[in-house]
């Protein structure tokens, strides 16, 4: 600069950093007023892009279920799949609907269990036949992921 002065670069990304925080959260304050007007109830953006996540997940373990074989184990997991994303897109729609109660967060808490039971159930099927499921990891993952949304659900429904 002309005069000598020189702005440091930690200085500058804070105040990048702020300015950018500051228009997220004008944003969101926004977004908020939007749906308090509308009578309408806010859906968690987090919780829906982990439901989003968890959907997308679902589909290629169940993409990638036939490549293994073509046993009946191998067809009852591809089954425990497709019910695991009807669980996953009824919850999704229990989301983007709006929910209104605790009690709603609650079904939808229950709805993600239901395919999680689903993913058990295809690790039950192998473990039956003493044999190692070759899913286990992605099953390990999506119960993970249900894991993660109930809590988010149930941190959701104590705020409600």
């Amino acid at each position: 600069m002309a005069n000598g002065q020189q702005i440091s670069f930690p200085l500058a990304f804070v105040a990048v950093a702020m300015i950018l925080l500051a228009g997220q959260a004008e944003a969101v304050v926004k977004r908020d007023l939007h749906a308090q007007s509308a009578g309408g109830v806010l859906s968690d953006p987090n919780l829906e892009a982990s439901l989003k996540d968890m959907i997308g997940a679902s589909e290629r373990a169940k993409e990638k279920v036939l490549v293994v074989g073509n046993s009946q184990m191998v067809k009852d997991c591809n089954r425990t799949y497709g019910e695991a994303i009807e669980h996953l897109n009824k919850a999704m729609g229990l989301l983007q609907g709006g929910i209104k109660t605790p009690q709603g967060f609650l079904e939808l808490e229950t709805v993600v269990k239901e395919a999680m039971k689903d993913y058990e159930e295809c690790d039950r099927i192998y473990a039956e036949a003493t044999r190692p499921s070759p899913f286990v990891i992605n099953d390990t993952y999506l119960k993970s992921l249900g894991s993660k949304c109930n809590n988010m659900a149930e941190e959701d429904a104590h705020q409600t």
